[in-house]
């Protein structure tokens, strides 16, 4: 009977579950040449809560909070799909709602569109080489590919422009303090010009050591300008080098079988639970059925 009931109940639901496919392409992190550590603000535009004094990149576990920040779940929401048996092309939220069949207890949920996109991606990472692994699911194979590749463009786009926004910012920064360095150093070589002019041919020890500091700060400053004039001229040769910290390993390929509803794991839950219940009941009477 635990058999039966285990074989009907698992049919019931697997046929009721539409088999979906799945599609992956691995990434693996660059070396990491960020120039500045990220600001708040700029994390939580992106949907990205973390602290972290180094650069957020670098950390794999990151990627995996971009791809279902709302942010890049309503971006995905709105890419453009081409449906096989039609030839028509929907975006991802019409796809959802639309297009996709769903099973008889999912029918009545009330879970947003990002919710429902986040169900469609997903991403793990590991740790020992480092390699992160994108998987989108479809209804239709081809559906599974376009979504893992427009998964992975979105993503190297998003950082790309956040690494060169983050570099013109810092280009912008030292610029300021260059320009401040160089008003510094123009002062001093100003003091030291007006003081030897004022003392010209009568320097005594006193002014001659108050000389011999004011060409020390002049010097002082001079080096700060120069350190800074060629931090900021390799800051500006890095801008044009910013771009996606990430390399593409593995390219996502169609999928040929289904990787759901799964049969085999359903049965064994439903026998389970089967023959779980028919022992309760067997215990049950055993003790209370042969009393009068």
């Amino acid at each position: 009977m635990a058999a039966v009931v285990a074989v009907a109940g698992s049919s019931i639901v697997s046929l009721s579950i539409p088999p979906t496919y799945s599609s992956r392409t691995s990434i693996i992190l660059e070396a990491d040449d960020a120039l500045y550590s990220p600001l708040a603000e700029q994390l939580s535009q992106m949907g990205v809560d973390i602290e972290t004094d180094a650069d957020f990149i670098s950390d794999p576990f990151v990627y995996d909070k971009i791809l279902h920040s709302p942010s890049f779940l309503a971006a995905m929401s709105k890419v453009r799909l081409t449906i096989p048996s039609t030839r028509q092309t929907v975006s991802l939220a019409q796809y959802i709602t639309q297009t996709e069949r769903k099973a008889w207890w999912q029918r009545s949920g009330s879970s947003t569109i990002e919710e429902q996109v986040a169900r469609h991606i997903k991403c793990s990472t590991d740790l020992a080489t480092g390699m992160i692994t994108i998987e989108a699911t479809a209804q239709h194979a081809p559906l599974a590919k376009q979504l893992a590749d427009e998964a992975t463009r979105q993503l190297q786009q998003l950082i790309s422009s956040y690494r060169r926004q983050r570099a013109l910012r810092e280009v912008s920064l030292q610029q300021e303090q260059l320009l401040s360095a160089t008003t510094r150093y123009k002062e001093a070589q100003q003091r030291l010009a007006a003081f030897r002019d004022s003392h010209y041919g009568t320097l005594t020890p006193a002014a001659q050591a108050q000389e011999e500091a004011l060409e020390r700060e002049a010097q002082r400053l001079f080096n700060e300008y120069n350190d800074m004039s060629l931090r900021t001229q390799r800051t500006r040769q890095m801008v044009g080098r910013q771009s996606a910290a990430f390399t593409p390993v593995e390219e996502s390929i169609v999928p040929v079988s289904a990787s759901s509803p799964h049969w085999i794991a359903n049965l064994l839950v439903w026998l389970f639970y089967s023959l779980l219940l028919m022992s309760w009941y067997l215990l049950y009477k055993e003790k209370y059925g042969r009393k009068k």
